[in-house]
């Protein structure tokens, strides 16, 4: 009989009708294989079991059978005499249908006797794959799944794919910190497809090379596309892959041997939500740790009820090594009555048990469940990955993410840290010397350096390729100690091991091309030694000389004047500093363009650009030259065949300003990961950084980066203390209130004004004997600030040209009338003088007064407008 839910409109009804049957295991003896299209059902039978078919036909669709003229018909659903019928085909073939190749949602072409068959497991997944997938869209699944794989990025590394093509919201994250990726899961499907090789070996390299740079906070990401501006349509799906292969689940396959070339220890999956052939082939891999995602509205439960019943019948749990699925309850009310909760799970647990073969299913089992409430502070998150990383970290979702760790065929590592112990009195005078020789950068003290994100992101995104690269910061920000310390490693390689510790890469040389002309002489002469070495390594001729290179730009200066002219001029420096020719040839392009053989690469590397171009304010053809460097050099250089030669610029962000006059942000977005901007965590790491080399503290572990302003705040209690006096004193909170003191209103501390600060307070410290259980006492802490400000001041006038005249305006007030808050029409300043202060983060306006930033109010000699003792943080408020 025809199932009570079905009507016979189509042929695909008629199809339901006889796909149920073979389900039901009441197909008849012989049976084969249907075929039903619009023009008919074709019955495929053994040889000579053509009655047995007829019969079962005539009692299967039982009382629409129609004979006609010798022939077999049934009739669709119609209005009066008007029949419509399908005809029907009985065929005798001795030849088995072939098994399904491809995993799919979509309806099987041919219908067997087994219905629907799982196929067979392949070999054992020596790299779990953990997929989220959700029967609606807004239930958490993407939030769950960055969630977990940052809890085992504590521990493991992981790949994290976004495979959700139509709401690619792990794409969308990335936007900032991965602005250009080399490669976007839409390209890998595209080619894999593409690869004639059975196993895709070609794809696999290509793809785990391209990859080598899309890695951060001990993850490998994975956008959806490598462009979030516009839609795209996706011509190559997942379920593609596995066309022509024998392997129906050879996208799983591929993504473990990836991961194992990446070093890769667990894969997660952020899968398209509802019943998409985009999930197919890997919601159907019974190998696949499965969560699905749910919260507990009505549609979004039944659904998920349905969807897992569904696959449960296509690829359940059936192996020893098929995990059984997990499930995640997501946005759950507050005080929600725990047996409202149990009776919303139980049809997901009766459809979970379907997963599990009868044999092995015992009383009481039950799935993995992870239950999280709903979060308002998820709601308001930017669309940035450190922002939310940041929250999510902080929530029920990352709380509950070691349940499903555990799952995994491995357990998270654990490390611990201890504090060593010393006479304080000798821990501040270590201090103040390690302080006191890293203010200046240009004395070339240590070799090492602080891993920032900028720095980390840098060696990541460049692990395989070379850097293309513009590093922008203010003065003081760090950009000279790190052009040291690459020029001082003099392989990129080596730079990317100290920052990530991976070891290998392409033999690729960094070449100094512009020094700052403050450098120590011993270190200066140790830099163009390196440059030396350098060019007598990968070129023809010696190295051109500092003092020839300068000469030569000065005759630029003189003479060119087009951004095209520059970048030649630009190219030639950058081979005559490498050897790559000599000295009196104005091929350089020619040389960088026939530039890698044997696999040699080259990084050229410039900093001191403020020394030669003083004039940039004003000067449009320093303008001109600074434009060929970050604009056209680059873009020549990216689009060399050979992508043997790349480039990183370090300069001041003002200068940046000055050269480009339209688009300039889209240029400093463009390598807006790489900036140096001191936010105030990576400030307070820096200080803990600098506090471990003198043994304060602790060296950092390598989670460290990861920790957050409130974690790296704790364990520098044996700097500073908790407060600037005893812990159950109403005084600031020592953390806090440096960072209120350094930083300008933009919410920037420059490193050096940092370091700076440390080396005051260690100083002003040494011989306190009432703070023992601190290196740093607060009376030091608040002396501190006053030399630190008039630094600020000085570096900045030197600095900024704009800055320097608004400066001088502020100086030459009578000292008795500089006072903090002052009103507009102060002195003799200008709206636009307000404004330009502004911006650069040296007073804010509130109430119709402007306030001056702590960094720049002693340097100007500003005193506060009223008497009493100024608290820091009233000034922030």
């Amino acid at each position: 009989m025809i199932p009570s839910d079905i009507r016979l409109f189509t042929w695909l009804d008629a199809e339901d009708v006889i796909s149920n049957a073979c389900e039901n295991g009441t197909a008849p003896p012989g049976f084969l294989a249907a075929r039903a299209y619009w023009d008919g059902l074709t019955v495929t039978v053994g040889i000579g079991f053509s009655d047995d078919a007829r019969t079962w036909l005539l009692e299967l669709f039982e009382p629409r059978i129609i004979f006609s003229n010798g022939t077999l018909e049934i009739a669709l659903e119609s209005v009066g005499q008007n029949l419509r019928v399908l005809p029907v085909r009985i065929e005798e073939s001795d030849t088995q249908p072939p098994s399904p190749s491809v995993l799919t949602f979509n309806r099987p072409t041919v219908i067997t006797s087994n219905g629907t068959p799982k196929p067979a497991s392949s070999a054992h997944l020596d790299k779990p794959v953990m997929v989220f997938h959700s029967f609606k869209g807004g239930v958490g699944r993407t939030t769950q799944a960055i969630a977990t794989t940052l809890a085992m990025a504590q521990s493991r590394r992981v790949m994290l794919i976004d495979a959700d093509f139509e709401a690619p919201g792990i794409s969308w994250l990335l936007r900032e910190r991965l602005p250009l990726p080399k490669i976007a899961f839409a390209d890998i499907l595209a080619v894999v497809h593409g690869d004639p090789s059975t196993e895709g070996e070609d794809a696999l390299a290509l793809i785990a090379d391209r990859l080598q740079d899309s890695s951060f906070d001990n993850c490998v990401f994975v956008p959806a596309f490598r462009s979030s501006d516009k839609l795209h349509p996706v011509d190559i799906r997942p379920e593609h892959v596995s066309l022509g292969r024998q392997d129906p689940f050879f996208l799983t396959n591929f993504l473990c041997r990836l991961a194992n070339r990446l070093n890769v220890d667990v894969v997660v999956v952020d899968l398209r939500a509802g019943f998409s052939e985009l999930s197919a082939s890997l919601l159907l891999d019974p190998r696949v740790y499965r969560v699905f995602v749910t919260h507990l509205g009505g549609q979004s439960l039944h659904g998920t009820q349905l969807l897992m019943e569904h696959i449960a019948t296509r690829a359940y749990s059936g192996s020893d090594f098929d995990p059984y699925p997990a499930l995640a309850i997501t946005q759950i009310p507050e005080n929600f009555e725990p047996h409202r909760l149990a009776q919303s799970l139980a049809p997901l647990k009766d459809a979970w048990q379907k997963f599990v073969p009868a044999e092995k299913l015992l009383q009481g089992d039950a799935p993995i469940v992870i239950q999280t409430g709903f979060d308002r502070g998820l709601q308001a998150v930017p669309a940035d990955w450190a922002a939310l990383a940041g929250s999510l970290r902080k929530s029920d979702a990352f709380e509950q993410a070691p349940v499903l760790i555990d799952w995994l065929p491995f357990s998270p590592r654990r490390s611990g840290d201890s504090s060593p112990a010393s006479d304080v009195r000798d821990l501040r005078k270590r201090l103040e010397e390690e302080a006191g020789s890293r203010i200046f950068a240009e004395k070339g003290a240590g070799d090492d350096f602080l891993k920032t994100a900028p720095l980390v992101a840098l060696a990541q995104d460049h692990i395989r390729t070379v850097p293309i690269s513009v590093v922008a910061g203010a003065k003081g920000a760090g950009k000279t100690l790190i052009f040291i310390r690459l020029a001082r490693l003099g392989r990129w390689e080596a730079f990317t091991e100290k920052v990530l510790g991976i070891v290998g890469g392409s033999e690729t040389f960094i070449s100094p091309v512009l020094l700052p002309a403050s450098l120590e002489p011993s270190v200066s002469a140790e830099i163009r030694d390196r440059a030396g070495e350098i060019a007598a390594a990968i070129g023809k001729y010696p190295a051109m000389t500092h003092s020839d290179l300068r000469e030569y730009l000065f005759e630029c200066k003189q003479q060119l004047t087009t951004e095209l002219e520059w970048r030649d001029a630009w190219l030639n420096a950058i081979a005559w500093s490498a050897g790559l020719t000599r000295r009196d040839s104005k091929d350089g392009k020619m040389a960088i363009a026939a530039f890698g053989p044997g696999g040699k690469r080259l990084v050229a590397i410039f900093d001191g650009l403020e020394d030669f171009f003083q004039e940039m304010a004003t000067d449009p053809r320093q303008q001109t030259a600074l434009r060929a460097l970050v604009q056209e050099v680059p873009l020549w250089l990216s689009q060399l065949p050979s992508q043997a030669v790349g480039i990183v610029v370090f300069v001041r962000r003002d200068l940046v300003d000055f050269a480009i006059r339209q688009n300039v942000a889209q240029l400093l977005d463009r390598y807006k990961p790489y900036a140096l901007n001191w936010d105030r965590a990576e400030a307070l790491r820096l200080t803990y950084w600098l506090a471990s080399k003198a043994n304060v503290v602790p060296p950092p572990t390598d989670q460290f980066a990861r920790l957050t302003e409130e974690e790296v705040a704790e364990k520098l209690l044996p700097l500073w203390g908790k407060k600037l006096g005893s812990d159950n004193s109403r005084e600031s909170r020592t953390p806090v209130w440096v960072l209120d003191a350094l930083s300008d209103f933009n919410g920037q501390v420059q490193a050096r004004d940092l370091v700076r600060f440390v080396y005051f307070a260690a100083k002003h410290s040494a011989s306190d004997s009432k703070w023992p259980d601190r290196v740093l006492v607060p009376s030091a802490i608040r002396q501190s600030l006053p030399p630190c400000s008039e630094e600020k001041v000085t570096e900045t006038r030197d600095e900024n040209l704009v800055l320097r005249e608004i400066f001088n305006k502020i100086v030459s007030i009578p000292v008795a009338n500089r006072k903090a808050p002052f009103e507009s029409g102060f002195g003799n300043l200008t709206a636009e003088d307000l404004t330009i202060l502004q911006q650069n983060g040296a007073i804010l306006l509130d109430r119709n007064m402007y306030y001056v930033a702590e960094i720049y109010l002693h340097g100007l000699g500003f005193t506060y407008a009223f008497p009493g003792r100024r608290r820091v943080m009233s000034t922030r408020r």
